[in-house]
Protein backbone atom coordinates (compact mmCIF):
# COMPACT_ATOMS: atom_id res chain seq x y z
CA UNK A 1 0.00 0.00 0.00
CA UNK A 2 2.77 2.39 0.87
CA UNK A 3 4.55 1.60 -2.36
CA UNK A 4 1.42 2.31 -4.45
CA UNK A 5 0.86 5.69 -2.70
CA UNK A 6 4.42 6.72 -3.30
CA UNK A 7 4.16 5.74 -6.96
CA UNK A 8 0.95 7.83 -7.39
CA UNK A 9 2.58 10.90 -5.82
CA UNK A 10 5.58 10.59 -8.04
CA UNK A 11 3.32 10.33 -11.13
CA UNK A 12 1.41 13.50 -10.20
CA UNK A 13 4.58 15.48 -9.68
CA UNK A 14 5.92 14.34 -13.00
CA UNK A 15 2.67 15.35 -14.75
CA UNK A 16 2.87 18.83 -13.14
CA UNK A 17 6.40 19.33 -14.33
CA UNK A 18 5.54 18.46 -17.91
CA UNK A 19 5.51 21.58 -20.26
CA UNK A 20 2.17 22.95 -21.66
CA UNK A 21 1.23 22.04 -25.19
CA UNK A 22 1.36 24.57 -28.03
CA UNK A 23 -2.39 24.45 -28.59
CA UNK A 24 -3.03 25.33 -24.95
CA UNK A 25 -0.72 28.34 -25.14
CA UNK A 26 -2.32 29.56 -28.38
CA UNK A 27 -5.74 29.40 -26.76
CA UNK A 28 -4.56 31.50 -23.83
CA UNK A 29 -3.13 34.13 -26.20
CA UNK A 30 -6.41 34.32 -28.14
CA UNK A 31 -8.37 34.77 -24.91
CA UNK A 32 -6.05 37.58 -23.76
CA UNK A 33 -6.32 39.33 -27.14
CA UNK A 34 -10.12 39.13 -27.06
CA UNK A 35 -10.26 40.53 -23.51
CA UNK A 36 -7.96 43.42 -24.50
CA UNK A 37 -10.10 44.20 -27.54
CA UNK A 38 -13.29 44.31 -25.48
CA UNK A 39 -11.64 46.66 -22.97
CA UNK A 40 -10.45 49.07 -25.67
CA UNK A 41 -13.89 49.07 -27.32
CA UNK A 42 -15.49 49.89 -23.98
CA UNK A 43 -13.16 52.86 -23.45
CA UNK A 44 -13.92 54.20 -26.92
CA UNK A 45 -17.65 54.05 -26.33
CA UNK A 46 -17.26 55.86 -23.00
CA UNK A 47 -15.19 58.62 -24.64
CA UNK A 48 -17.80 59.08 -27.34
CA UNK A 49 -20.52 59.40 -24.72
CA UNK A 50 -18.50 62.06 -22.86
CA UNK A 51 -18.03 64.08 -26.05
CA UNK A 52 -21.74 63.99 -26.73
CA UNK A 53 -22.49 65.34 -23.26
CA UNK A 54 -20.40 68.53 -23.76
CA UNK A 55 -21.95 72.00 -23.83
CA UNK A 56 -23.57 73.42 -26.91
CA UNK A 57 -21.08 76.31 -26.95
CA UNK A 58 -18.19 73.89 -27.52
CA UNK A 59 -20.04 72.06 -30.26
CA UNK A 60 -20.64 75.27 -32.29
CA UNK A 61 -18.59 75.51 -35.48
CA UNK A 62 -15.73 78.00 -35.58
CA UNK A 63 -16.26 81.17 -37.65
CA UNK A 64 -14.79 81.30 -41.09
CA UNK A 65 -11.51 83.17 -41.54
CA UNK A 66 -12.38 84.19 -45.09
CA UNK A 67 -12.82 88.00 -45.19
CA UNK A 68 -14.05 88.20 -48.78
CA UNK A 69 -17.67 88.44 -47.70
CA UNK A 70 -16.85 91.52 -45.60
CA UNK A 71 -15.18 93.40 -48.45
CA UNK A 72 -17.20 95.50 -50.94
CA UNK A 73 -17.89 94.15 -54.36
CA UNK A 74 -14.95 94.84 -56.69
CA UNK A 75 -15.42 97.01 -59.78
CA UNK A 76 -13.30 94.71 -61.93
CA UNK A 77 -13.76 91.00 -62.43
CA UNK A 78 -10.66 88.90 -61.88
CA UNK A 79 -10.04 86.73 -64.99
CA UNK A 80 -8.97 83.13 -64.64
CA UNK A 81 -6.26 83.50 -67.25
CA UNK A 82 -3.27 85.55 -66.20
CA UNK A 83 -2.74 87.02 -69.67
CA UNK A 84 -6.30 88.29 -70.13
CA UNK A 85 -7.43 91.83 -69.18
CA UNK A 86 -9.85 92.29 -66.25
CA UNK A 87 -13.30 93.54 -67.24
CA UNK A 88 -15.34 96.28 -65.61
CA UNK A 89 -18.18 94.64 -63.75
CA UNK A 90 -19.46 97.67 -61.80
CA UNK A 91 -19.46 101.30 -62.98
CA UNK A 92 -19.04 103.96 -60.27
CA UNK A 93 -20.55 106.71 -62.48
CA UNK A 94 -23.72 104.71 -63.04
CA UNK A 95 -23.97 104.00 -59.33
CA UNK A 96 -23.56 107.68 -58.41
CA UNK A 97 -26.23 108.70 -60.93
CA UNK A 98 -28.56 106.01 -59.65
CA UNK A 99 -28.11 107.05 -56.04
CA UNK A 100 -28.43 110.77 -56.81
CA UNK A 101 -31.53 110.28 -58.94
CA UNK A 102 -33.41 108.74 -56.04
CA UNK A 103 -35.21 111.55 -54.17
CA UNK A 104 -34.21 111.91 -50.52
CA UNK A 105 -36.67 112.80 -47.82
CA UNK A 106 -36.49 116.39 -46.52
CA UNK A 107 -35.20 116.79 -42.95
CA UNK A 108 -37.86 117.20 -40.27
CA UNK A 109 -38.54 120.78 -39.14
CA UNK A 110 -36.89 122.02 -35.96
CA UNK A 111 -39.29 122.48 -33.07
CA UNK A 112 -39.14 124.64 -29.95
CA UNK A 113 -40.03 123.63 -26.40
CA UNK A 114 -43.75 124.07 -27.05
CA UNK A 115 -43.59 121.86 -30.16
CA UNK A 116 -44.03 124.68 -32.69
CA UNK A 117 -41.72 124.94 -35.73
CA UNK A 118 -38.92 127.50 -35.44
CA UNK A 119 -38.85 130.63 -37.54
CA UNK A 120 -35.92 131.60 -39.77
CA UNK A 121 -34.72 134.13 -37.23
CA UNK A 122 -34.72 131.54 -34.45
CA UNK A 123 -32.88 129.05 -36.66
CA UNK A 124 -30.19 131.63 -37.48
CA UNK A 125 -29.75 132.48 -33.79
CA UNK A 126 -29.47 128.79 -32.97
CA UNK A 127 -26.79 128.32 -35.64
CA UNK A 128 -24.81 131.24 -34.22
CA UNK A 129 -24.89 129.70 -30.75
CA UNK A 130 -23.61 126.34 -31.96
CA UNK A 131 -19.93 125.55 -31.57
CA UNK A 132 -17.75 126.13 -34.62
CA UNK A 133 -14.68 124.03 -35.48
CA UNK A 134 -12.60 127.09 -36.44
CA UNK A 135 -12.87 128.50 -32.89
CA UNK A 136 -11.85 125.38 -30.93
CA UNK A 137 -15.49 124.22 -30.60
CA UNK A 138 -16.44 127.29 -28.53
CA UNK A 139 -20.14 128.21 -28.56
CA UNK A 140 -21.39 131.76 -28.98
CA UNK A 141 -22.61 133.20 -25.64
CA UNK A 142 -25.73 135.29 -25.22
CA UNK A 143 -25.69 139.06 -25.59
CA UNK A 144 -25.76 139.64 -21.83
CA UNK A 145 -22.98 137.12 -21.26
CA UNK A 146 -20.96 138.58 -24.12
CA UNK A 147 -21.17 142.06 -22.56
CA UNK A 148 -19.85 140.67 -19.26
CA UNK A 149 -16.95 139.00 -21.04
CA UNK A 150 -16.13 142.21 -22.91
CA UNK A 151 -16.15 144.12 -19.62
CA UNK A 152 -13.73 141.60 -18.15
CA UNK A 153 -11.49 141.90 -21.21
CA UNK A 154 -11.52 145.70 -20.87
CA UNK A 155 -10.40 145.34 -17.25
CA UNK A 156 -7.51 143.14 -18.37
CA UNK A 157 -6.57 145.72 -21.00
CA UNK A 158 -6.50 148.53 -18.40
CA UNK A 159 -4.66 146.54 -15.73
CA UNK A 160 -1.59 148.83 -16.15
CA UNK A 161 -3.47 151.64 -14.41
CA UNK A 162 -4.29 149.50 -11.39
CA UNK A 163 -0.82 148.60 -10.15
CA UNK A 164 2.07 151.06 -10.79
CA UNK A 165 4.71 148.42 -10.05
CA UNK A 166 3.64 146.03 -12.81
CA UNK A 167 4.30 146.62 -16.48
CA UNK A 168 2.83 144.63 -19.36
CA UNK A 169 3.70 144.49 -23.02
CA UNK A 170 1.57 146.45 -25.46
CA UNK A 171 1.17 143.37 -27.67
CA UNK A 172 -0.71 141.71 -24.82
CA UNK A 173 -3.48 144.33 -24.97
CA UNK A 174 -6.91 143.14 -26.02
CA UNK A 175 -8.97 144.98 -28.61
CA UNK A 176 -12.49 144.67 -27.31
CA UNK A 177 -14.08 146.06 -30.48
CA UNK A 178 -12.46 143.43 -32.71
CA UNK A 179 -12.95 140.58 -30.26
CA UNK A 180 -14.58 137.45 -31.63
CA UNK A 181 -18.04 136.44 -30.50
CA UNK A 182 -16.86 132.86 -29.95
CA UNK A 183 -15.15 133.40 -26.61
CA UNK A 184 -15.21 131.96 -23.12
CA UNK A 185 -13.47 132.60 -19.80
CA UNK A 186 -11.76 129.60 -18.22
CA UNK A 187 -11.48 128.71 -14.55
CA UNK A 188 -8.43 127.15 -12.90
CA UNK A 189 -9.57 124.02 -11.10
CA UNK A 190 -8.13 123.21 -7.66
CA UNK A 191 -5.47 120.51 -7.57
CA UNK A 192 -4.86 117.79 -5.01
CA UNK A 193 -1.72 116.19 -3.63
CA UNK A 194 -0.90 112.53 -4.29
CA UNK A 195 -2.38 111.75 -0.87
CA UNK A 196 -5.77 113.23 -1.81
CA UNK A 197 -5.51 116.35 0.33
CA UNK A 198 -5.83 119.93 -0.93
CA UNK A 199 -2.69 121.53 -2.29
CA UNK A 200 -1.20 124.71 -0.83
CA UNK A 201 -1.14 126.26 -4.31
CA UNK A 202 -4.94 126.49 -4.31
CA UNK A 203 -6.66 129.72 -3.33
CA UNK A 204 -8.79 129.77 -0.23
CA UNK A 205 -12.49 130.49 -0.37
CA UNK A 206 -11.89 134.08 0.82
CA UNK A 207 -9.25 134.67 -1.86
CA UNK A 208 -11.44 133.47 -4.72
CA UNK A 209 -13.25 136.22 -6.58
CA UNK A 210 -16.21 136.19 -8.91
CA UNK A 211 -14.80 138.45 -11.62
CA UNK A 212 -11.41 139.48 -13.01
CA UNK A 213 -11.97 143.07 -11.85
CA UNK A 214 -12.26 141.92 -8.24
CA UNK A 215 -9.04 139.94 -8.60
CA UNK A 216 -7.18 142.95 -10.02
CA UNK A 217 -8.37 145.36 -7.30
CA UNK A 218 -7.85 142.91 -4.43
CA UNK A 219 -4.35 144.16 -3.53
CA UNK A 220 -4.39 146.94 -0.91
CA UNK A 221 -1.57 148.90 -2.57
CA UNK A 222 -3.29 148.68 -5.93
CA UNK A 223 -6.52 149.82 -4.31
CA UNK A 224 -4.86 152.88 -2.73
CA UNK A 225 -3.14 153.75 -5.99
CA UNK A 226 -6.38 153.49 -7.96
CA UNK A 227 -8.20 155.62 -5.39
CA UNK A 228 -5.49 158.33 -5.48
CA UNK A 229 -5.53 158.43 -9.29
CA UNK A 230 -9.30 158.66 -9.31
CA UNK A 231 -9.25 161.60 -6.90
CA UNK A 232 -6.63 163.40 -9.01
CA UNK A 233 -8.73 163.02 -12.12
CA UNK A 234 -11.83 164.20 -10.31
CA UNK A 235 -10.00 167.30 -9.04
CA UNK A 236 -8.76 168.16 -12.53
CA UNK A 237 -12.23 167.81 -14.01
CA UNK A 238 -13.70 169.85 -11.15
CA UNK A 239 -11.23 172.69 -11.62
CA UNK A 240 -12.00 172.87 -15.30
CA UNK A 241 -15.69 173.25 -14.57
CA UNK A 242 -15.46 176.19 -12.15
CA UNK A 243 -15.38 179.75 -13.57
CA UNK A 244 -14.50 178.44 -16.98
CA UNK A 245 -16.40 181.21 -18.78
CA UNK A 246 -14.86 183.98 -16.62
CA UNK A 247 -11.34 182.70 -17.19
CA UNK A 248 -11.91 182.53 -20.92
CA UNK A 249 -13.32 186.09 -20.89
CA UNK A 250 -10.31 187.41 -18.96
CA UNK A 251 -7.93 185.63 -21.30
CA UNK A 252 -9.62 187.22 -24.36
CA UNK A 253 -9.63 190.71 -22.86
CA UNK A 254 -6.88 192.93 -24.37
CA UNK A 255 -4.07 194.01 -22.12
CA UNK A 256 -4.21 197.73 -23.07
Amino acid sequence: MAKNASNDYEGDSESDLEPYSQEYLDGLLEKAASVLETKTNGQRTEEEVILLQQDDADSKPLPSLDAKRLLPKPYFSQPEDRNSIPLLSQDSVIESVATSSTPSLPPPPMLDKQGHPLTKRQINELKKKQAKPGYFELPTPDEAELLKIQREAEAVRLRNAVDPKKFYRKEAAINVKKMSKQIAIGTILPTTTPFGTASTDNLTRAERKRTIVEELVEDSEARRYAKRKFEELQSVHGERGRDTWNRKKIARKPKW
